[in-house]
This record gives C-alpha cells, sequence and structure tokens, in this order.
C-alpha cells in the first residue's frame, strides 16, 4: 500500500465535496459501474468518483523506494445522467438533458474540479492536496455516453499525471 496514493485520494476526494456541481456525490474508488450509478440516482447532479491508477516510480537506486521519481495518475470520472441546475458566478445555469447538455454539464464539473483541486488558496484540502502533488505533468480526457432503455447518460474520464 502507498501511503502517497492513499492521501492524495483522500485529500483530492475531501477538496472536491461541495465545490462543485456534483455538490456531495464525490467518492473514493467506488467500483460501482458508472452507468448503474447514475440511472439509479433520482438526483439531478453529478458523480464523480476519485481513484489513483498508475504509480510509476523510476531512478531507483539501491532499495530506496520512497526518495525516487514517481509519476501518480489522478483519476476522477465524472458522469451526469439528468438535466442540470447549478450556480456558477452568482448565475443560476440549466442544461437540458440532450447530448449537448451533458456535455456542457460535464464540461463545467470538469473545470470546477480543476480549480477545487489546483486553483483555490483558500481551500485548505487543496492546500494539503498540493503537499502530495508537487506538479502536474499532463492531462488528458476520454469521454463516454450510452442511451441505454429511453436512459441517457454520459461520463468524462479526466486523469493528471502528477509528481
Amino acid at each position: 500500500m502507498s501511503v502517497v496514493r492513499m492521501l492524495t485520494r483522500l485529500t483530492a476526494v475531501a477538496a472536491l465535496r461541495g465545490t462543485t456541481w456534483a455538490d456531495d456525490r464525490v467518492f473514493d474508488s467506488d467500483n460501482t459501474p458508472l452507468n448503474q450509478v447514475l440511472t439509479l440516482n433520482a438526483e439531478a447532479k453529478p458523480y464523480i468518483v476519485v481513484y489513483t491508477d498508475a504509480d510509476n516510480r523510476a531512478e531507483i537506486t539501491g532499495t530506496d523506494l520512497y526518495g525516487v521519481t514517481r509519476e501518480l495518475s489522478l483519476v476522477l470520472e465524472i458522469g451526469v445522467a439528468s438535466k442540470i441546475e447549478g450556480e456558477t458566478g452568482g448565475e443560476t445555469i440549466k442544461t437540458p438533458l440532450t447530448d449537448e447538455g451533458m456535455e456542457i454539464a460535464l464540461d463545467m464539473v470538469e473545470s470546477q474540479a480543476i480549480a477545487a483541486l489546483l486553483g483555490d488558496p483558500q481551500s485548505d484540502w487543496a492546500e494539503l492536496l498540493k503537499g502530495f502533488v508537487m506538479r502536474v505533468n499532463r492531462m488528458s480526457g476520454q469521454r463516454g455516453a450510452s442511451a441505454d432503455r429511453d436512459r441517457r447518460w454520459a461520463a468524462r474520464q479526466l486523469t493528471l499525471s502528477v509528481t
């Protein structure tokens, strides 16, 4: 078990809760398939799951596994399955239950999540996370969606490769 992985994940979850349109629907390593979580959700709120995936360590000398160069993947899965109503900058934004509306909601939650993790100096959790994440080396995203049995959902997996 890696303490750094665990602390990175837990502080990311805490920094995200209540700071995005997902509100308190932010979870640590929830393995429930996203399509099930979203289609069972009666609330009109997005859903975020935080994972730590790839954990690569390089430049190892002997048995010193802790003082090495490390690259960790901090992964956010963001999903929506309903029209969304949220506030941004004091204005209420309503996204319709359309493909375009769900894409806008994903974009907004992704932007809010990045700001909550790395851009809010007022957040104690974000500042603590920055103690584990010294640098973001790259960021990539992948989209997913489905329209099963008259139920639509859209998702995005955002991966931050951090050292």
